[in-house]
């Protein structure tokens, strides 16, 4: 599964602040706040409806990495109690059909390590743990990346299923939630040498999805590709690869309709450069997204998208190995430009990893940033 937040924390530690580089629109830090006692908090996900919000990550404790919700309320963050079924527990994606009604998904390693699908709903008074199948059985590995939810019983959740034994091959896994089940869906097994999985969903109805994913070859290349759901059945879609077999990724899908949809994460020639494909109703086709001048290594980890011409998209940018920032970049139906990002003061490290936007120009974004001896919460907010 995607986003070992346990060593992506141990690196920000020792990361190093970068000089901020002025673009088109500017965004702002709005306070969030941190679980107590905790060696690092995060946020890796946002979903928003109306004034209110609702994002998701985890913390560090003495005992092991728990799950983590914030509220906001149109006014100020706060910590919304959540229920952490494991000792170590990895939420990646969040979706709410409303104010009062979210879903949030992830992974959850119990005794014996073994990884499961981790699924929560928030009801607007607490979050409750939701049964998941066991696709695979007890001893497969799974774990689910994203959610999409178009009403409070109509969800598609999407991420990754290994079975057990030594030649044992990842395979993409979809989950649907009919207001008060999970249940597993068939779902095309794309064959790769290493296997294959899918990171990410977006519905604009409920028999019109897409979903984003990733072949993996030798170890050392990957490519990309979506599947179509149209109410029947998961079809593949092809994308195109950038350099052959280099590393190609895909972190987050969103759709503004059932034939417009962009789909965004990193490729990997000399050094990781940042990834966008828009798909017009007949194929995909690749964007060309910028990359500060200095980089060695940029990702577009999240996107969020209000209409064909109108996207946002977030991530982090390094120019050396040892050394890393947020990174956001705006799309105006025909080009994607860089946009500044704030810097908490004192920080070494910071990384926006999810978006939501409601309207052009009017986003809300989550992740971490870290000090020299801590990780602590990041929210940024785009306004008209």
């Amino acid at each position: 599964m995607r986003r070992p937040w346990i060593m992506i924390l141990l690196t920000v530690l020792t990361m190093a602040a970068l000089p901020a580089v002025a673009g088109a629109s500017v965004w702002s830090i709005e306070p969030s706040p941190n679980v107590a006692g905790s060696s690092g908090s995060w946020l890796t996900a946002v979903s928003c409806s109306g004034a209110s919000c609702m994002a998701i990550g985890g913390y560090v404790s003495a005992i092991g990495q728990g799950d983590l919700a914030e509220s906001f309320d149109g006014t100020e963050w706060t910590i919304v109690p959540m229920p952490s079924p494991a000792k170590d527990n990895i939420l990646q994606s969040i979706s709410c059909a409303g104010p009062n009604v979210c879903e949030a998904v992830g992974g959850t390693i119990g005794a014996g390590g073994a990884q499961r699908a981790l699924a929560e709903g928030w009801n607007g008074e607490t979050w409750v743990l939701q049964p998941t199948p066991l696709v695979g059985g007890a001893d497969a590995t799974v774990g689910l990346d994203g959610v999409s939810c178009t009403s409070p019983d109509s969800c598609e959740a999407v991420g990754g299923l290994t079975l057990p034994g030594v030649s044992a091959e990842e395979q993409p896994l979809v989950e649907r939630w009919d207001g008060s089940t999970w249940t597993a869906q068939f779902v095309p097994n794309p064959k790769a040498e290493n296997g294959s999985e899918l990171n990410a969903v977006s519905c604009t109805a409920v028999d019109a999805c897409t979903a984003g994913g990733t072949y993996y070859y030798a170890d050392v290349a990957s490519s990309v590709f979506a599947m179509r759901w149209n109410g029947t059945s998961w079809r593949m879609q092809a994308q195109p690869n950038l350099q052959g077999q280099s590393v190609n990724a895909t972190d987050s899908v969103s759709c503004s309709g059932p034939a417009t949809c962009t789909s965004v994460g990193s490729w990997t020639n000399d050094w990781q450069e940042t990834l966008a494909e828009n798909w017009d109703g007949v194929f995909w086709r690749i964007q060309l997204t910028p990359n500060p001048p200095t980089s060695v290594g940029s990702e577009l980890i999240s996107v969020s998208c209000v209409a064909s011409g109108t996207c946002e998209s977030v991530g982090n940018w390094s120019p050396s190995q040892t050394t890393g920032s947020a990174l956001a970049e705006g799309y105006d139906g025909r080009w994607w430009t860089r946009q500044w990002t704030p810097t908490p003061g004192g920080a070494t490290f910071s990384d926006l990893s999810g978006v939501d936007c409601l309207a052009a120009e009017s986003c809300v974004a989550v992740g971490s940033y870290s000090t020299s001896s801590s990780a602590d919460t990041l929210v940024e907010n785009l306004s008209p």
